[in-house]
């Protein structure tokens, strides 16, 4: 069960649970740049070979990307591991600057009885 923040008269949120949230959402920008790598090694099946070196020397920066990616990732859920249980945050407060409606909606929702906590799929999903 989720609450909206709507509905929400405690904002207050775990910043271990935000910072999980935050995690999962490296993951999700991680994949999609995976995703992109291989779309982009499939088009260059149709890129004149003599341009390819060049090509690929610009596809670094994609890599790079998703390596910082995936190092943020770790490391917020590393912090999300030692952060204390009671620190708390207004999450509405935070998620009201992010311009993006759906990050600032799956970061923003408290989940009520659940496990949000990435740390054992983080590392999994990378490898």
């Amino acid at each position: 069960m989720t609450k909206s923040r709507a509905d929400s008269t405690n904002n207050q949120v775990a910043l271990a649970d935000v910072l999980c949230r935050i995690t999962n959402e490296l993951v999700l920008l991680k994949r999609g740049t995976m995703e992109l790598e291989q779309a982009i090694g499939t088009l260059t099946k149709f890129i004149d070979s003599s341009k390819l070196q060049s090509f690929y020397q610009d596809l670094q920066f994609l890599d790079n990307l998703g390596q910082s990616l995936e190092s943020l990732a770790v490391f917020v859920a590393n912090t999300a591991d030692n952060v204390p249980r009671d620190w708390q945050v207004d999450i509405d407060l935070s998620a009201s600057k992010i311009q993006m409606q759906s990050i600032a909606d799956r970061i923003s929702l408290a989940e009520v009885g659940g496990n949000n906590h990435p740390t054992d799929q983080t590392t999994t999903l990378f490898f």
